[in-house]
């Protein structure tokens, strides 16, 4: 396992798009093996391309908004959610000059380290697949996103405020 050092930034979901707001340097740990993807598939957002002052100005709120409730959605998680429900957090992921947003299917969460399965097939950053096992760390969480067996959505506060912007 190597260790791979990242600005934590927000870029648009999925997309090439630049850097929106740098929160400091973070880790995500690569993990060998690669989990085949069926039901770990991550919400489906509306990619889009912003300046990073724009994009920074915009999503700081949804992402203070995400974070502000992490911790209860972090008790929940480890009290057990509902039957076929699964926690998605989302972190910004660089590789050199490309940074993309990421969905990682939560498996385990203790202290502050997160493992979790890649759910986002990633545009400019192939470092990463999709299925590929992850740590990451809770201060890099920007979002979080809380699925159904019905399909229906918690939190995505960043996806659901970019949808309503294209609309």
């Amino acid at each position: 396992m190597h260790r791979v050092i990242l600005s934590v930034g927000i870029a648009i979901a999925f997309s090439l798009a630049t850097v929106v707001a740098c929160y400091g340097q973070n880790a995500v740990l690569p993990q060998d093996e690669v989990v085949k993807m069926q039901k770990y598939q991550g919400p489906q957002d509306t990619p889009e391309m912003r300046s990073r002052l724009e994009a920074e100005r915009f999503l700081a709120p949804h992402i203070e908004a995400a974070r502000r409730v992490l911790p209860d959605v972090k008790r929940r998680f480890l009290g057990g959610l509902p039957r076929g429900s699964t926690l998605f957090v989302t972190v910004a992921i660089q590789d050199g000059l490309n940074k993309e947003n990421a969905y990682v299917a939560v498996s385990r969460w203790d202290s502050d380290r997160i493992d979790g399965i890649m759910a986002t097939e990633l545009r400019a950053i192939h470092k990463y697949k999709m299925g590929q096992k992850l740590i990451v760390y809770e201060k890099d969480v920007i979002d979080w996103t809380i699925t159904s067996e019905t399909g229906e959505e918690e939190g995505n506060f960043i996806g659901k405020f970019m949808d309503a912007q294209n609309r």
